[in-house]
């Protein structure tokens, strides 16, 4: 299925009557929602966090901010560095800056993706330089759903710690 923004964002504009009568109303769809959707109107996570991934490798950062919930709680675990937990947006927005304000190349990649539930698990590898260092390393980010949006996102090594932490955080 195409990627299709839920219809709450759809603007639709009246148009005046022309010489032949009413015309129709013309929908325009923003195209950098970008949110997957499934046939009941629902968000498809997997689908949709494999997107931000694919945006992610073309260096588009902005991705998936129509994913998340204003609240959203960012817990970056040890040993990764800056590990720490993010509040809200802000917070998130922060934390992003400053990884990436640290690299002079930067790549990432998405190697598996898993539905679980309120839970999406991918399974990451990234790769960059700063300061002439080459690092690559494996690690899990955790995606925690409520409804349609992320209200808290996990990343470590530690697959059964990263979900033991996001379960106790489910409503």
């Amino acid at each position: 299925m195409s990627p299709r923004p839920p219809s709450d964002i759809l603007t639709v504009q009246q148009r005046k009557p022309g010489p032949r009568g009413p015309r129709k109303a013309r929908i325009t769809v923003p195209q950098a929602s970008g949110l997957s959707l499934l046939q009941n109107g629902r968000v498809d996570r997997l689908s949709a966090v494999g997107d931000v991934y694919q945006q992610w490798e073309r260096r588009n950062y902005r991705a998936g901010l129509d994913l998340y919930d204003p609240a959203i709680t960012l817990e970056v675990h040890t040993p990764i560095p800056e590990a720490g937990v993010y509040e809200g947006l802000e917070g998130l927005q922060r934390y992003m800056r400053g990884f990436l304000e640290t690299w002079d190349v930067y790549e990432i990649h998405a190697t598996e993706l898993e539905a679980d539930g309120d839970l999406v698990i991918v399974d990451v590898h990234h790769r960059g330089r700063a300061s002439e260092a080459l690092v690559e390393m494996d690690y899990i980010t955790v995606w925690t759903f409520q409804g349609d949006r992320v209200a808290r996102m996990d990343i470590g090594r530690d697959r059964e710690r990263l979900v033991a932490a996001a379960s106790r955080h489910l409503a």
